[in-house]
C-alpha cells in the first residue's frame, strides 16, 4: 500500500522589494538611495567625459539644474491644495 504525500505549496517571497519599501520608507534609507543615486550620476558623467574636468563640470550643473527642476514641478503636482 503506498500513501499520496500531498506537495507543501511554496510560496514565492517578494523579499527584495519588501527590503526596498523598508528602506525607502525611512530618514536614513531615503539618505542613501538618494546619496547612490547622485553616485552613479557622478560616475557615468565622469566616465562620459573622460578627463575633461570643462565639459564634466559643465554636464554636471546641466544635470544638477534639470534635476531641480523636476523635483520641483513633482512636488508642485503632489502638493495641489
Amino acid at each position: 500500500m503506498t500513501r499520496k504525500y500531498k506537495k507543501k505549496s511554496t510560496s514565492v517571497s517578494n523579499s527584495g522589494s519588501d527590503i526596498f519599501t523598508l528602506i525607502s520608507y525611512t530618514f536614513v534609507g531615503k539618505l542613501v538611495l538618494y546619496g547612490f543615486i547622485a553616485f552613479l550620476v557622478v560616475l557615468i558623467t565622469a566616465i562620459a567625459t573622460a578627463d575633461d574636468f570643462d565639459k564634466f563640470f559643465k554636464s554636471l550643473g546641466v544635470e544638477i539644474l534639470i534635476a531641480t527642476l523636476v523635483g520641483w514641478i513633482i512636488s508642485l503636482a503632489l502638493k495641489k491644495n
